[in-house]
């Protein structure tokens, strides 16, 4: 292929050489047999004159004008051009956070403890252990992994040794008396907390550190927009730390699973999430994780958090053991301090909701629903159908119908800080039109 277009290339250079040394700058000089013939000559050279010095005009005005643009930008390099470069590699920056890729450079220490073990690392071969001794002793029905996320949120709620690591990690004693009936040896539910223990000893114990190359998953613009916003470290660590708190949620299980009251409905009003992270709130907010409240502006968790007079949201994790603790501290909260409404978000786990409202009824008992409808806070409380009021999914930024839900308001004044039929009537009206025909 290439000696072919060679030879192509050779001819065509013969025949335009051969063509070039027949004009008449090098032929012989011809003899004119008239005036007009010279006169011919004579204008045939000026207009070739001509033609190359206009070429040559248009040539050196454009290089004028590039010059000028040269030293334009060369100027402005200190000013604008610096900002308008910063603000490119911004959205390059954002663009590149949108996918999903290995960040293989990425260590959260720059020198880690020599044979110190990777939290991540750590914590996964914790889980792995606990929840084969969770197979080994119930039946093939339960959810280990479930199960052991459930102890693990608790007991790092209560207290950790650092950003990640429980001080104590304790089984939860709703799930033991739950899983009973499913117990497939003579093993006792205090033998299996003592098993645990056990587990959790032989590896809180050990060294580790933060060195793990970690994935980079994908967030929504509003989601990067937002850690940016509440981020309050060193400019310089702004990267390492995002990677390190969404490698946390994915360890956890919830990096693709932060729903939420949809933001708009509370666009004009100043509230406080109880429940939530920087990845699913679009004001103040409570959340788990140590390294929010040092890092990202969080207030710490729910259950170390005084409430302040004024409006709040609590969205609990829809989990038994913690919407039945929200329940009880929220009773004290109100004692306390005066001022105070609270909106309570729960699922329709009740089994007098389920048969009112045609859901399927599973006839068991929900202690954190008792305890609010029965609270002398208690002002009102709306039915909200799945559909007619779904979440708002933060990491795809669309409506996600998830459960249908209670909203129960709970006050300490004397009139509401807020009109609840206007926020239900605005977060109605938002829900996309597509799902009022979706089947219950």
């Amino acid at each position: 292929m290439n000696s072919s277009r060679n030879h192509h290339h050779e001819s065509n250079r013969n025949h335009n050489s051969q063509s070039w040394r027949n004009t008449s700058k090098y032929s012989p000089p011809r003899k004119s047999s008239s005036r007009r013939d010279h006169h011919y000559d004579k204008s045939r050279q000026r207009s070739r004159s001509n033609e190359k010095s206009h070429e040559r005009s248009q040539r050196d005005h454009r290089n004028r004008q590039r010059s000028r643009s040269n030293e334009k930008s060369y100027k402005q390099r200190d000013g604008s051009s610096k900002n308008h470069h910063l603000s490119r590699n911004r959205s390059r920056s954002n663009d590149r956070s949108k996918q999903d890729y290995d960040h293989k450079n990425t260590q959260i220490n720059q020198k880690p403890n020599n044979g110190a073990q990777d939290i991540f690392d750590l914590l996964e071969a914790f889980r792995e252990e606990v929840c084969t001794f969770l197979k080994s002793v119930y039946s093939q029905d339960i959810k280990p992994e479930e199960i052991f996320m459930r102890w693990y949120l608790h007991s790092l709620i209560k207290g950790g040794k650092d950003y990640f690591m429980p001080i104590e990690f304790n089984a939860l004693e709703n799930d033991l008396a739950y899983h009973e009936k499913s117990l497939s040896s003579t093993t006792t539910k205090q033998e299996i907390c003592n098993k645990v223990n056990t587990i959790f000893q032989k590896y809180c114990t050990q060294e580790y550190c933060i060195k793990k190359k970690i994935m980079l998953r994908m967030i929504s613009n509003r989601q990067e927009n937002r850690l940016k916003q509440v981020y309050s470290g060193p400019e310089g660590d702004f990267l390492s730390k995002k990677y390190l708190l969404l490698s946390a949620y994915k360890f956890m299980g919830t990096l693709n699973n932060h729903l939420s009251v949809p933001p708009d409905i509370f666009k004009n009003v100043q509230i406080t999430e109880l429940f939530g992270s920087p990845l699913n709130t679009s004001h103040s907010y409570c959340s788990p994780f140590s390294l929010e409240k040092e890092l990202f502006s969080s207030n710490g968790s729910f259950f170390e958090y005084s409430i302040q007079p004024g409006l709040h949201v609590a969205n609990p994790p829809f989990d038994e053991t913690i919407m039945e603790d929200m329940a009880d501290r929220l009773e004290g909260q109100l004692d306390q301090t005066p001022g105070i409404n609270i909106i309570c978000i729960i699922p329709v786990w009740d089994p007098e909701s389920q048969e009112k409202y045609g859901l399927k009824v599973y006839g068991k008992p929900f202690a954190a629903y008792t305890k609010l409808k029965n609270s002398k806070y208690f002002k009102e409380g709306f039915y909200l159908d799945k559909y007619k009021y779904p979440f708002w999914d933060y990491y795809n930024d669309k409506f996600t119908p998830a459960s249908a839900t209670h909203f129960i308001i709970l006050s300490n004044t004397d009139s509401l800080l807020f009109k609840p039929e206007k926020i239900l009537e605005d977060w109605r009206s938002l829900a996309p039109a597509k799902y009022s025909s979706w089947k219950k």
